[in-house]
């Protein structure tokens, strides 16, 4: 009786997943809430924002070009960062890092926490590294601009604000 139950809930879940197809992601230039305003992602819901961003990141490595306008960031400090699925993982001028998109509305950015490695190295990639994670815990919104990722930060903490700008890694 058991097995027979445990199959009639497999086969409902399966049959409840549909063929619903994925919202459009952003065009370039277009940030997920321009885009969703434009009508390219479908609603208003948070979820389907994230998935139309998702969609578009695909499995690429990106590499940190600068943090804001004044930080930019030195060969020799590279940071990468790669999405997968509902996650993210990188490394930083230092450390590794990880975290995962923040589904949820009531509280904001577009990321959950940023968990690290917690090596120590020299005082300049160090205060990069530092940098590049609270820009990453603040960011609220995302766009593209040709190839080029954009992620808008700011930081309820001291008011600082600017752009994680990445490109492809590679470019």
């Amino acid at each position: 009786m058991r097995q027979w139950i445990v199959c009639a809930l497999a086969a409902a879940m399966v049959s409840a997943c549909g063929s619903e197809p994925a919202p459009e992601a952003p065009e370039a230039g277009e940030s997920p809430a321009e885009a969703e305003e434009a009508g390219s992602v479908a609603g208003d819901d948070r979820t389907e924002m994230l998935t139309a961003l998702m969609a578009r990141l695909g499995r690429v490595q990106w590499r940190v070009v600068s943090v804001d306008d004044t930080l930019q960031m030195p060969a020799s400090a590279e940071a990468t960062l790669v999405f997968e699925g509902e996650e993210f993982a990188g490394r930083g001028p230092c450390n590794r890092f990880f975290g995962s998109f923040n589904r949820d509305p009531n509280v904001p950015g577009l990321f959950g926490p940023v968990g690290s490695t917690r090596m120590m190295c020299d005082d300049l990639s160090m205060r990069l590294e530092d940098a590049f994670f609270k820009a990453l815990g603040s960011v609220q919104d995302a766009r593209f601009e040709d190839d080029t990722l954009i992620l808008e930060w700011s930081s309820d903490e001291d008011g600082d604000s600017g752009e994680l700008v990445l490109v492809p890694d590679g470019d």
